[in-house]
């Protein structure tokens, strides 16, 4: 980044973890692997830092840069109440994940996280959160973990997401 700054100075770059200006919010994780963004709530607050950082660079665009934020913002909310509601619908009490990167989606879901022999014991309904599937087990929701380029705009894969939890939930 130095050194293309260096020869192109509206080279700017932008952290969407963390605001750029003094004292600035930042994403809540708690362990430096795993996948923060995950977290609807940090998603959100990720569109908001990406927002404003563009409104600040290019002010004469900041209206439309906020009407895409503005459009972008209700998809997620309304993807994300729509996976809450599907799993209480469906009456999914926990959801289950053994990969630690995986557990910022997990905590922000309207279902409790617990291992799998915690939901097993408590013989109540859980899914399995995982990003592969694992040949014929049941109730497993495979995700889309972002962790791989996809031609695909983050609204779709969203939805790709909530696609993938209705098949896991109809098996």
């Amino acid at each position: 980044f130095t050194t293309l700054r260096q020869s192109n100075i509206r080279l700017v770059e932008i952290d969407l973890a963390t605001a750029l200006i003094p004292k600035g919010e930042r994403v809540a994780f708690s362990q430096p692997d795993e996948y923060y963004w995950l977290n609807s709530n940090n998603l959100s607050l990720m569109m908001g830092i990406l927002n404003r950082d563009l409104s600040l660079l290019w002010p004469d665009k900041a209206e439309v840069i906020g009407k895409n934020h503005q459009k972008h913002a209700a998809e997620v909310r309304k993807i994300n109440i729509a996976i809450d509601e599907l799993l209480m619908s469906e009456d999914v009490a926990f959801v289950v994940t053994e990969k630690a990167h995986l557990y910022p989606l997990a905590a922000s879901l309207a279902s409790d996280v617990v291992s799998k022999q915690e939901a097993e014991n408590l013989g109540m309904p859980f899914l399995r959160l995982v990003t592969k599937p694992n040949e014929g087990n049941q109730g497993e929701w495979v995700i889309d973990d972002f962790s791989r380029v996809i031609e695909l705009p983050l609204i779709e894969r969203l939805q790709l997401n909530h696609r993938a939890l209705s098949e896991a939930i109809s098996e």
